[in-house]
């Protein structure tokens, strides 16, 4: 009869562990703020295409994570902030009170370009992207802003490829995006 008891007692457990609605992480992604100057519009799209990419596919290969578009959410981002500026942390709460959703990043671009210098013999590519980040998260509280620089440098030879900075930038935002969607809630 004890024996029993234990048995009812583990199936109401696993029964009501069943029943818990699980829901995901709603994420707002605001375009990319692009400050370089390109040559083209070509060009210019090459970083924001690669900023939206990224994002989605960080979200996609994680679980319980879904990005938001709607209406309510367009305005939200439209009328708190300024589209050439880095949002504050209390735009960016604004938007995810009135847009509802949980966490909201934003990105600027401020460098995106390389330059070989010559180092006795050998040629150095060296790296110079930057940007800003913030994001806001409601589920936490947390605000997270970040300078982010790659100035790496490296033997011509072996980075001397026409998509360099695009990979350095891949990179970056796929490394600061999954960065914000770590977290633990309250």
């Amino acid at each position: 009869m004890k024996g029993f008891k234990y048995m009812l007692a583990v199936v109401a457990l696993v029964v009501s562990f069943a029943a818990v609605k699980v829901e995901a992480a709603t994420v707002a992604v605001i375009p990319l703020i692009n400050k370089v100057e390109f040559n083209t519009v070509e060009e210019e799209k090459v970083p924001n295409m690669i900023y939206m990419n990224e994002a989605l596919n960080v979200l996609k290969n994680k679980q319980g994570y879904m990005l938001v578009e709607n209406d309510r959410l367009r305005h939200a981002i439209k009328d708190n902030i300024d589209p050439y500026k880095l949002p504050t942390k209390e735009q960016l709460k604004t938007i995810s009170k009135k847009g509802n959703v949980d966490i909201v990043f934003a990105m600027e671009l401020t460098d995106y370009d390389y330059n070989v210098q010559e180092s006795g013999t050998t040629r150095l590519t060296i790296m110079n992207l930057r940007a800003n980040l913030a994001s806001y998260n409601r589920l936490t509280g947390e605000y997270y802003i970040k300078k982010c620089v790659d100035n790496s440098d490296g033997d011509e030879t072996f980075t001397s490829r026409w998509d360099i900075v695009q990979e350095a930038w891949t990179k970056m935002v796929k490394q600061e995006f999954d960065r914000i969607t770590r977290f633990k809630k309250r």
